[in-house]
């Protein structure tokens, strides 16, 4: 339940107890000599209702003023007469949190900072917790949603703000990222380093549903907390990976340009997608300006333009991903049906020859099928020593397809135990 104060001149009065009655809301009134306050009690989901409407005549605009707080208990209150379609916090609650974390300020700036140096020494030393907790005390949840946000609203503002806080947070973690592997002695690449220089649909499935989650969480005044870590998640891990490749990259350490290239798609898409799917979130449940129908009206303009835009950008970066994806599918296809073949083949001509062990890679590009065969069998013929051959034969011919076999053969022995 929320409590609104709203104070205006005594002459504005009749006007704005008309709306409340309108949209029957129940008030009570303190009328001074030149002014007079309105007292209005309403559940969550309806405080922004009126003050869209007390907004549209002018409150906090052109005269007076109005004031949104938590309200424990009510004798008395009623819903408005316009009801919305979910339950959600108002917008200028959204506001008030967000610009207070979108700022950037020292405190900002040291957290971004600490947040990377943990960061750094977690993927350089290959320790998960390490780089989780460089997740929990990362800031940038506040100007991804602030950035998002202002777009929505159309809040040029809270946008630039936003936005100087977002590229100033990355831009620390990655130099964090850079100077802490320089001032490493024998740092080399690791597991973690190298998983951030590879993306896949995976990281975008992950930013994509963190975005909508740190939407979620500020529209219904949920915690927060976890859902930046999974924003941090996406971000500093990969910005402070571009760090430490430009630190590989002077060191001389082989493969740094691919960390480079890789983490900054990686961290690039990451953003794109989180803003993205934020800003879809906030308009789809209907945050909008509400001063007047012509401001709603430009800020959807601009909104749809921004988002189209963004999602088109996330698109093109994403693109070598979803391309690769694809690509990795119709290999794992096509390995599983030469697997498949080879099995059935063995079975037919060679139903003495045990199958220890079959691995098959396939490489699109080389349309080449790598066939790594093990067999057991319990003496050599002819037929053993030919059979590389007509394996590679037979898969060529069937999938016209170049192939290559490695063939291992193990000797089966039997023994009779005799009393």
């Amino acid at each position: 339940m929320r409590g609104i104060h709203v104070i205006v001149p005594v002459d504005k009065e009749n006007m704005i107890t008309t709306i409340l009655e309108n949209l029957k809301v129940f008030y009570e009134k303190i009328v001074g000599k030149d002014k007079v306050l309105i007292i209005i009690s309403v559940e969550d989901e309806y405080v922004e209702t009126v003050i869209d409407a007390i907004k549209k005549v002018g409150v906090g605009t052109l005269y007076g003023t109005y004031q949104v707080y938590n309200l424990e208990f009510a004798a008395r209150t009623t819903e408005p007469f316009i009801k919305r379609g979910a339950k959600r916090v108002s917008r200028e609650e959204i506001l008030s949190d967000i610009r207070d974390q979108a700022e950037f300020n020292r405190t900002y700036a040291l957290s971004c900072i600490l947040a990377a140096v943990l960061a750094t020494l977690g993927l350089l030393t290959d320790n998960v917790i390490i780089t989780i907790a460089s997740m929990i005390i990362a800031p940038l949840i506040g100007p991804i949603l602030g950035t998002s946000l202002g777009i929505v609203l159309n809040i040029d503002d809270l946008r630039r703000e936003s936005i100087r806080s977002e590229i100033a947070g990355l831009l620390l973690a990655i130099l964090t990222g850079f100077v802490f592997t320089m001032m490493l002695p024998y740092t080399n690449p690791t597991s973690e380093v190298l998983a951030r220089a590879h993306p896949t649909y995976v990281d975008i499935i992950f930013a994509v549903v963190a975005g909508v989650a740190a939407a979620i969480s500020i529209v219904s005044i949920a915690p927060v907390a976890l859902v930046g870590v999974a924003i941090a998640a996406s971000i500093i891990p990969p910005a402070v990976n571009i760090g430490i490749g430009f630190a590989f990259y002077l060191k001389g350490v082989e493969g740094a340009c691919a960390i480079i290239y890789g983490s900054t798609i990686l961290l690039v898409i990451n953003v794109l997608a989180i803003n993205s799917m934020s800003i879809l979130f906030f308009w789809l449940v209907g945050i909008k300006p509400g001063e007047s129908i012509r401001k709603e009206l430009i800020a959807k303009r601009i909104a749809r333009e921004r988002l189209v835009g963004l999602i088109f950008a996330f698109l093109v970066v994403s693109a070598p991903i979803i391309y690769a994806t694809i690509s990795h599918y119709e290999e794992k296809r096509i390995e599983n049906e030469i697997r498949m073949s080879i099995i059935a083949y063995m079975s037919k001509y060679h139903p003495d020859i045990e199958i220890v062990n079959l691995d098959i890679v396939y490489s699109k590009q080389a349309n080449t099928a790598y066939i790594y065969l093990t067999i057991g069998v319990s003496s050599f013929n002819d037929s053993i020593i030919s059979l590389a051959s007509e394996i590679k034969q037979y898969v060529a011919e069937k999938f016209h397809i170049k192939a290559k076999v490695y063939l291992s053969i193990n000797i089966i022995s039997s023994y009779v135990h005799i009393q």
